[in-house]
């Protein structure tokens, strides 16, 4: 990442990554107070994201009861194909995922690469161990 952290973030291959709602449900919820992100290596502003309210995180743990009630029937193949797809999609996209991480938290390009590429192996992980 050469330069700021906020003119690498306009770089970035997949825009739709910097989602500034929050992901409850299968949508993105958009609020109208928001939290600024800075920049912790030159204190410059890099985003606002919502700023969610008690009842949103309320809501967002009954989702999640109710998803997990649904994924423990899945059948453990299907959990690893699923597991298998999402580790995938990070790999597809671990650059720009990178490149987000570095800007908020301020860690080298290359450490928060190999984080991003560390995740993915645990979910192949889990994905083998339900086929075990």
């Amino acid at each position: 990442m050469k330069g700021t952290a906020t003119a690498a973030l306009k770089e970035l291959k997949r825009q739709d990554l910097l989602q500034k709602c929050a992901y409850v449900n299968g949508a993105w919820l958009s609020k109208a107070e928001t939290i600024l992100v800075v920049d912790p290596a030159t204190g410059q502003d890099l985003a606002h994201v919502a700023a969610c309210e008690v009842s949103d995180v309320d809501d967002a743990v009954s989702f999640a009861r109710t998803a997990f009630e649904h994924w423990r029937n899945v059948l453990p193949w299907e959990r690893g194909a699923c597991l298998r797809r999402w580790a995938a999609g990070i790999r597809e996209n671990a650059e720009d995922l990178s490149t987000i991480m570095t800007a908020e938290q301020g860690k080298p390009l290359t450490e928060a690469h190999g984080e991003i590429l560390y995740a993915a192996s645990f979910l192949d992980w889990f994905a083998a161990e339900g086929e075990r």
